[in-house]
């Protein structure tokens, strides 16, 4: 528990958001996934390609219509993930996505030993894009839209 006054801070995180298809989008409901943008840069192909309206800064809506592009990228990059079987493959697989260099020096930054639990950091992605894929299913599943939002 914060014993403090304080402020939520919105910088460099991505927000993802489900409500219903006739709802406008909430800022920082109480259903919203948050993501790191270092993170969500190695993603973010995945929702340019499925929506051509889509803009990291706005709320960008993902309906029925974009929400089966949506999943098939996302499944594509998940093949992709599970395809790497070495640190090489897991640093080639980032340092081909956007921004994927300077999540690499992050992660060096945070983590210098980070190459030797490189099966750790794979697992972990995998498991957002799972988690991303299980959105859009939600959302086909339950008629609702997805919002995505960069801050």
């Amino acid at each position: 528990m914060r014993v403090e006054l304080f402020k939520l801070d919105l910088h460099n995180l991505v927000e993802f958001c489900i409500s219903a298809s006739d709802e406008n989008y909430k800022i920082c409901s109480s259903e919203s996934f948050f993501m790191e943008e270092q993170v969500f840069y190695l993603f973010q192909s995945c929702f340019e390609e499925s929506s051509k309206l889509f803009d990291y800064y706005e709320p960008t809506r993902f309906g029925l219509r974009n929400i089966v592009p949506l999943q098939n990228q996302l499944k594509n990059l998940r093949n992709e993930l599970e395809s790497v079987n070495s640190r090489d493959s897991l640093k080639q697989f980032i340092t081909d996505r956007s921004m994927g260099v300077q999540f690499l020096e992050l992660m060096e930054k945070e983590d210098p030993e980070w190459i030797r639990q490189w099966d750790k950091h794979h697992t972990n992605l995998l498991e957002i894009c799972q988690k991303l894929i299980s959105l859009t299913e939600q959302c086909f599943n339950e008629d609702k839209v997805l919002w995505v939002k960069g801050y």
